[in-house]
């Protein structure tokens, strides 16, 4: 009886082992995977919000920047725009408390010395009409002033007026003729011009026009001290017009041709009106091409004196360009002459001169004068920046 209840015990615990066994079995089976994706670029939470909290700074910064202001100097530098003329440079500022006054480096004739001024321009808005006045002085004590006014309306026409006064205190005077003499004496001269231009475009780059001017001359003895007024060191019988004052009306007439590679602007004609150097200079822009230009010039005396003459310039320039362009050799010609009627002479200050940087670079300003004159340069240029 007893082995029986042993044997039934037996059974009953294991099949409660087997019911245990198979529930902790099903109770592990595998279920459904669920995960929860992440980018694999995202920065841990942490550093997101650290990147968050710098660009705030960053944006707030710039919220709070302010650029400094410019002081006067570098206000005035980023602003100038200057433009050359014929041996001057003119300096614009504009938004600059001037009064639209413009400083202006050079201007008075070659022997002036280091030359600064002023010029108010006028019709800035206008780009068919250009005029100025200014006042120009030097460290030798010249100075003067001039005003112009040119119309170009867009046509064939031109037309330019003009106004000039120069005090010349220290003009370099060496004698009449080819051999001059070594001693170098001085004069004064104070000079006005006044006139107008009309130039008409007969052809492309081709201008013909004339003009009409009055001139005054005062002479006077020279103020520098390191060298002899006229008077001290030549006899003057050997200067024509020596110590006269003599005005003169000046009808002239020209004809203009060019065709250098350069930009033809008519620029109202003034390169060929009175108040400008007979010898113009030669273009360091032309790399090719031609140049010529002839005029003539009554010189009507008025008042007492036999002072009248005629003046005729001849000029020419060539340009050949070799070796690309890069290499240039530029030639200039040029003749003037003079003629007197009767017993008329020309007075020395009236002649033609030669000497300084725009002719004969070897020699003074004004080493040469007389009547007549005849030059030839000869430039080699070589391009140095490709």
């Amino acid at each position: 009886m007893e082995r029986s209840s042993l044997a039934g015990r037996s059974s009953l615990a294991g099949v409660l082992g087997t019911l245990v066994s198979a529930v902790l079995l099903l109770g592990a089976a595998p279920q459904e995977a669920r995960a929860q994706t992440v980018p694999d670029d995202a920065p841990p939470p942490e550093d997101s919000t650290r990147k968050d909290r710098l660009r705030q700074q960053r944006q707030q910064k710039e919220k709070n920047l302010t650029p400094p202001n410019p002081g006067f100097f570098s206000e005035t530098v980023t602003r100038v725009r200057s433009f050359i003329e014929r041996n001057q440079v003119v300096i614009d500022l504009p938004d600059v408390g001037l009064y639209g006054l413009q400083p202006v480096l050079g201007g008075l004739r070659s022997g002036a010395g280091t030359t600064g001024g002023l010029r108010l321009p006028f019709f800035r808005e206008r780009d068919d009409m250009d005029s100025y006045v200014e006042a120009l002085a030097s460290l030798k004590r010249y100075y003067g002033a001039q005003g112009v006014i040119g119309y170009d309306p867009g046509g064939p026409w031109t037309g330019y007026g003009f106004a000039r006064y120069w005090h010349m205190p220290e003009e370099n005077f060496y004698g009449v003729g080819p051999n001059p003499e070594e001693t170098e004496a001085n004069y004064l001269l104070d000079e006005f011009i006044g006139g107008g231009l009309v130039g008409y475009e007969l052809l492309p780059r081709v201008l013909v026009g004339g003009h009409a001017s009055y001139q005054l001359n005062r002479y006077g003895r020279g103020r520098d001290t390191d060298h002899p007024p006229i008077e001290q060191a030549f006899f003057e019988n050997n200067v024509p017009g020596l110590g006269a004052d003599v005005d003169y009306v000046v009808p002239g007439g020209f004809l203009e041709f060019d065709n250098r590679n350069i930009p033809y602007e008519l620029n109202y004609g003034r390169r060929l009106a009175p108040t400008e150097e007979r010898l113009r200079g030669i273009s360091l822009d032309a790399t090719s091409g031609f140049y010529a230009a002839v005029e003539a010039l009554p010189h009507l005396a008025v008042g007492d004196g036999n002072y009248d003459y005629a003046r005729f310039n001849f000029e020419s320039q060539q340009y050949l360009p070799f070796r690309e362009g890069y290499q240039v050799l530029a030639l200039r010609e040029f003749l003037t002459l003079t003629s007197t009627p009767g017993d008329n002479e020309m007075p020395f200050y009236e002649m033609e001169t030669l000497g300084g940087a725009s002719t004969l670079r070897g020699f003074n300003s004004f080493r040469f004068r007389d009547r007549n004159a005849i030059l030839f340069n000869v430039e080699y240029r070589w391009q140095i920046f490709r």
